[in-house]
């Protein structure tokens, strides 16, 4: 009889417990048919909201303090480079001042003037050409643009006012295929002749600087400017960078770099026209 009541006190609160959890489940799965949350879930979360804030924080805490301790060698070394840095820009920073200044006094006692400030006048582009015709660009520059007059961008060289009409100017861009201009390599002072790269259609977005000395010292990544040396464009204008060079097989005194410019002329909103004195 003992035996029999000892089992029933013992089976008793498993049942209760299995009871508890079908009331807790049905209530929980009525409350998702309905997409609610239920109130014994609502409570178990906010029970248990202190402690998972808590844990969250002391789990960033930690993980902040571990990154920053392995991090801290590389950490150091950097900030070591980036002072060496600082310091070798200064130093050529001193020196460029230097030798500007040595430069102005020597250009002094030889009698050069100054150079003037040019006058940039901001103009929009308001009309491109069709393709397969000359690569123009309309442009309204108000009535202080000359034939003659550079087009530029804040990249660099654009082109060159070709006919003024009235308010408005016709630009021809570097890469017409009738425009030729004399460059040279900014680092070797290698000079040629920058044309465009013919293509069958579409806009040329390449140029080609040839008629170089055989020896030519030209190098990828190399910046080409205007050289001046035409008579047409003033020297130092940004025209491009250096994307490959290519030497003839059959003749070594063949050598072409093939230029990528620094103007998206496919996409020219605005320039400026610079006057050319």
């Amino acid at each position: 009889m003992l035996d029999s009541t000892s089992s029933q006190q013992n089976w008793r609160p498993i049942l209760i417990l299995a009871a508890l959890a079908l009331v807790l489940t049905i209530w929980q799965h009525r409350a998702a048919h309905r997409e609610a949350v239920s109130l014994p879930e609502r409570a178990c979360l906010v029970i248990s909201y202190p402690a998972m804030r808590a844990f969250t924080v002391v789990q960033g805490v930690l993980y902040d303090v571990s990154v920053s301790v392995l991090r801290a060698p590389s950490l150091a070394a950097e900030n070591r480079r980036l002072r060496q840095e600082r310091d070798r820009l200064r130093a050529e920073k001193i020196l460029l001042t230097e030798q500007y200044l040595e430069n102005k006094r020597f250009r002094e006692k030889l009698g050069f003037t100054p150079e003037q400030t040019v006058k940039e006048i901001p103009a929009r582009v308001i009309a491109r050409p069709p393709e397969g015709t000359r690569v123009t660009l309309d442009i309204a520059g108000g009535r202080e643009v000359h034939e003659g007059d550079i087009v530029r961008e804040a990249a660099g060289l654009v082109g060159r006012i070709i006919a003024v009409h009235g308010s408005t100017a016709e630009a021809m861009l570097l890469v017409d295929s009738q425009h030729a201009l004399s460059g040279v390599d900014q680092r070797s002072r290698d000079q040629g002749m920058i044309y465009p790269v013919e293509t069958f259609s579409g806009l040329p977005r390449r140029l080609r600087m040839e008629k170089l000395r055989r020896d030519a010292d030209l190098r990828v990544g190399d910046q080409v400017l205007s050289s001046g040396l035409d008579g047409i464009y003033p020297s130092r204008i940004p025209i491009g960078i250096i994307e490959s060079v290519q030497r003839a097989p059959a003749s070594v005194e063949a050598v072409t770099a093939i230029i990528k410019p620094f103007a998206d002329f496919s996409r020219l909103d605005y320039v400026w026209i610079v006057s050319n004195p």
